[in-house]
């Protein structure tokens, strides 16, 4: 086989020992030892060489296909939320601040905890209370809003794109004032 031949071997030597010092100097890769990706490298290349088809390339591109493919695959893997070093490790007990600047434990603070009905009950009544006291214009806007995006909500109400524009704005400032701008 065409394998044997001491170019193809060195070629692929030298890629599998190049592609294993980029990947081994990742802060994904910190912990591994650039032998240990070669070899991972390497059993790749040995198990899917009897796939090889002189007909459709040459060796080397061959080589450098499944070498690359392994490689992207190795740091996709290595990349995932789970397993990423940048990934912050902590219990969920945890007190940290949530919205309001109260220390809760960090449990509360997940999106599951968003769906709590007495916190949302909580948030349906400042946003009532914000709504109640807005100038009728943008009371009317705003109530509009809950059920139709700006550009649909507009020529209804009869605005032009510039006046809703500077509106929605007047509505985001508003909310934000009152401190519920993370809903925004």
């Amino acid at each position: 086989m065409q394998w044997m031949q001491p170019s193809n071997d060195r070629y692929a030597a030298h890629l599998i020992q190049f592609k294993a010092w980029v990947l081994s100097r990742r802060r994904a890769f910190a912990g591994d030892a650039r032998e240990d990706i070669e070899q991972d490298l390497w059993l790749d290349l040995l198990e899917r060489l009897p796939k090889y088809d002189p007909e459709k390339a040459a060796l080397n591109t061959f080589i450098a296909l499944v070498v690359e493919r392994r490689v992207a695959t190795l740091i996709r893997d290595r990349s995932t939320e789970k397993r990423s070093p940048d990934r912050e490790e902590c219990s969920l007990d945890d007190p940290v601040l949530d919205a309001d600047g109260r220390v809760v434990p960090r449990h509360e603070t997940t999106p599951e905890a968003a769906n709590d009905p007495a916190r949302l009950r909580d948030l349906e009544r400042d946003v009532a209370h914000v709504v109640a006291h807005l100038p009728d214009e943008l009371r009317a806007i705003a109530l509009a809003l809950a059920f139709g995006t700006q550009n649909s909500v507009g020529p209804e109400l009869g605005f032009s794109r510039r006046a809703m524009a500077k509106a929605v704005e007047q509505l985001r400032e508003i909310f934000r004032d009152a401190g519920l701008d993370e809903y925004l």
